[in-house]
């Protein structure tokens, strides 16, 4: 429903009044008058001559935009095109290097020629609009649903006013950008890909066969001639190899330059479905707030960051949790880290899967350091039990793992409240840090080199402890709890496209199938 026009006038006057910082205003030959920009330019009319907008909130951040410069041209100075307006159309049709579509804004053609007024207000007016939905998609993104931009009426327009018409335009668009580490890096990521890469949609069928067949080696090097990585697939085998190789760490994978199960299903994606996956992941960030300090765990990149004051200090590898286990994505604080910590056995692993272990094996608990539990945690004799007796559904008992070196936790863990009862620890499995896909948990994230970790996070907290001294203290057995005494941020997060620690794009399985399907699609529609 549109907002009568008196009130969204008095919006205006509210929002400019508002303004603190007053623009600077626009100079224009000597000998020329500006043009006039009227109110009826921001409207529905049924005049044909005029430029219509169907929301009530994007007509006032136009008309917000030229009462701050009394309603004169923006754009044009009377008798030609501003720089200005040149910047905002190279911009804006290369809106892909931020992650957009220019498809996604109706970007007038500028006639230097052009002699009718009216022409040049509808172009200039018009200009204004792709500024203002630009600009909404870099504060906001693209929304989900049937909208293309967000509307608003009031902080949107607060920045525009500060924009300076005399200055060069593209380094201001910056105020709009999230100032967080991943979106910057991401995005300076994408467009150092978009300079080498296109952004073609060629898929090739390449499989995977643990033989490689001459036919599927034939397909791998098609994919990587069409994805850019090769410039004729008919190269000789160092070329392909070293291209392979190349293609791999781009998506995270082993540098081995051999085709294996994942290396083949990513070489199926075209470099359309890639961009997608930058893009989508630049507009979830843009929809996140980060505090300046914080720690995130990317479920796809199987890593975790630890920023400090938005700079990325420390990376580690990470396992999570497998498909049918799936690591949760959450924001929490850390509460404390556990030296030499127990292991509680979630019911879910007891009764399932360790319960046919048990029965099929008496030594079972004992060999592996497990303590059976009654309802009240008190310690009981598993011998005295009629195994044959207790199904899935009948297990009434709790298991509890000694800590050492064979806990499933290993030597410390990191605590978070959160609803999923999952947290960060060690691991007696370091082997899986080999691995490429590094999905084996039944939900916890595993974290390698967690003691110096532990190091890391403590001295955010103004308590830090050397990891030698932690390694000290493990080994002698102490199951000291180091409680957090500020504000720790641990997010769980799932962004299928980042940078590695040399800030190159990353491309990642969706390893969970969590990737929004319906906004890629949205995004493609608008491709060009």
């Amino acid at each position: 429903m549109r907002l009568p026009q008196t009130i969204c006038v008095c919006l205006i006057l509210l929002i400019i009044s508002s303004c603190k910082e007053k623009a600077k205003q626009l100079s224009y030959p000597s000998d020329t008058k500006p043009l006039d920009v009227t109110h009826e330019y921001f409207w529905e009319t049924p005049s044909s001559s005029k430029i219509h907008f169907q929301d009530s909130n994007t007509a006032i951040s136009i008309d917000s935009f030229y009462a701050i410069h009394k309603y004169k041209c923006l754009w044009h100075d009377g008798i030609s095109w501003r720089k200005s307006a040149y910047e905002l159309q190279k911009v804006v049709s290369h809106a892909e290097y931020y992650g957009l579509c220019s498809g996604f804004y109706d970007l007038p053609v500028l006639d230097s020629s052009e002699k009718s007024n009216t022409i040049i207000i509808q172009k200039d007016v018009s200009l204004s609009r792709c500024l203002v939905q630009f600009c909404s998609h870099l504060r906001y993104g693209v929304p989900s649903g049937d909208k293309l931009f967000y509307t608003d009426s009031g902080s949107l327009q607060t920045t525009l006013s500060k924009l300076d018409f005399t200055k060069p335009l593209i380094p201001q668009l910056e105020l709009f950008e999230p100032n967080n580490i991943f979106y910057t890096e991401l995005k300076n990521a994408l467009t150092a890909y978009l300079d080498e890469f296109s952004i073609l949609d060629v898929k090739v069928p390449v499989e995977y066969v643990k033989s490689d067949s001459l036919e599927n080696i034939r397909k791998a090097r098609r994919a990587l001639f069409f994805s850019g990585f090769l410039s004729d697939s008919l190269v000789d085998d160092l070329h392909f190899e070293a291209a392979l190789a190349m293609f791999q760490r781009m998506h995270g994978l082993q540098a081995d330059s051999t085709l294996g199960r994942n290396t083949a299903r990513l070489l199926q994606l075209s470099n359309q479905d890639r961009f997608l996956k930058a893009a989508c992941v630049l507009n979830q960030l843009k929809r996140e707030v980060f505090p300046s300090t914080y720690l995130l765990v990317n479920i796809p990149g199987f890593y975790l960051d630890v920023v400090q004051n938005n700079k990325r200090i420390v990376r580690h590898s990470v396992v999570v949790g497998k498909y049918s286990t799936a690591t949760p994505r959450l924001i929490s604080r850390l509460s404390n880290v556990q030296l030499n910590p127990f292991w509680n056995v979630p019911y879910s692993i007891s009764s399932k899967e360790m319960l046919p272990k048990i029965k099929s094996d008496t030594n079972y608990l004992k060999r592996n350091r497990l303590t059976l539990l009654d309802k009240e945690g008190k310690a009981i004799d598993s011998k005295a039990v009629e195994w044959k007796d207790v199904s899935e559904s009948t297990f009434q008992y709790r298991i509890q793992q000694e800590p050492g070196n064979r806990n499933a936790l290993g030597n410390i863990k990191f605590n978070f409240p959160n609803r999923h009862q999952v947290y960060l620890h060690d691991t007696d499995s370091r082997g899986l840090f080999d691995n490429d896909n590094r999905a084996y948990s039944h939900g916890c994230v595993r974290v390698d080199k967690p003691v110096q970790l532990a190091s890391v996070l403590l001295g955010l907290d103004s308590q830090f402890i050397p990891s030698d001294t932690l390694k000290s203290q493990i080994k002698k057995g102490s199951r000291k709890a180091y409680s957090f005494r500020t504000d720790v941020q641990i997010r769980i997060s799932y962004y299928t496209s980042m940078t590695d620690a040399k800030g190159i794009i990353q491309f990642y399985d969706d390893i969970y199938r969590l990737e929004d399907k319906t906004m890629m699609e949205k995004f493609k529609k608008y491709l060009h």
